[in-house]
């Protein structure tokens, strides 16, 4: 609190000047915070169409999602037990295992991006398709003096189209963050599998369909799983590029985590 001053006031032409018996201080951080909390509630846009529309141009959706790959571990369930009692999920007429499906490719065949007056983004990815790196397998008929056979699957899984929504805010030290968001469920995925047999093994046909029905709906539910955490770290990175660039506003960072994310069903 400053001292009481005595102010005495002395004319020069139109210029009217005061002068302080004491000098005068006050806190400059205070004032300047104050001017800064001012500004940033004068001006709600945080970030912009274009810094959005042109930070979406200028990433390789395909090759984030690509250097993040999913999988399918290998399973064996279907392989170690008494056929008596086939485990639920499992092919009726045989014993069947396979090794990890692993994502060996992404390609991203369309992306966009939206942003609103109350610093809502939106991004949706479509025509999302990946391709399997071959996977083994072995299959046997049930019985005493069967004999087990190997082969390759192989696969691509196209038309896959998720969104995800978030809001862009200031913390309380005024650094833009990612705050609340959604992430939608993933739809329009299409599983394709092939297989292979090695030997004289087509009895065995009407197992291994049944393997690539029961593989096609894991790997369904992989990509209900893994790929919307891949596209909200996709939007996240945009967000970044587009704060931080050469159009951005600011070159403060978003913080590197998502606040308050809900998954949709």
């Amino acid at each position: 609190m400053l001292a009481t001053a005595l102010l005495f006031a002395s004319s020069l032409a139109s210029v009217q000047r005061w002068e302080l018996n004491d000098p005068l201080s006050f806190d400059i951080g205070e004032a300047i915070n104050a001017a800064l909390r001012a500004r940033l509630a004068s001006s709600k846009q945080i970030i912009t169409q274009e810094q959005a529309g042109k930070a979406l141009r200028e990433t390789d959706c395909s090759d984030f999602v690509s250097k993040r790959p999913m999988h399918l571990k290998g399973n064996e369930t279907c392989w170690n037990y008494d056929y008596g009692s086939v485990p639920k999920g499992c092919p009726s007429g045989g014993w069947v295992k396979y090794g990890a499906f692993h994502f060996a490719e992404a390609k991203v065949g369309k992306a966009g991006i939206s942003v609103d007056e109350n610093n809502k983004v939106g991004l949706v990815v479509s025509d999302v398709s990946f391709t399997l790196a071959p996977t083994k397998y072995t299959a046997q008929e049930h019985g005493f003096f069967t004999t087990a056979c190997n082969g390759v699957i192989k696969g691509v899984i196209s038309g896959a189209v998720n969104a995800v929504e978030a809001y862009i805010k200031y913390s309380s030290n005024f650094v833009p963050v990612i705050g609340e968001g959604i992430v939608g469920p993933v739809d329009g995925v299409v599983v394709k599998l092939s297989k292979s047999l090695d030997g004289i093994c087509g009895f065995l046909e009407d197992v291994v369909e049944d393997l690539l029905d029961l593989c096609g709906n894991l790997l369904h539910n992989v990509i209900q799983e893994d790929l919307p955490p891949i596209i909200q770290g996709l939007l996240k990175q945009i967000l970044e590029h587009a704060l931080n660039g050469p159009t951005g506003t600011t070159t403060a960072k978003p913080a590197l985590k998502f606040e308050g994310w809900t998954r949709t069903v």
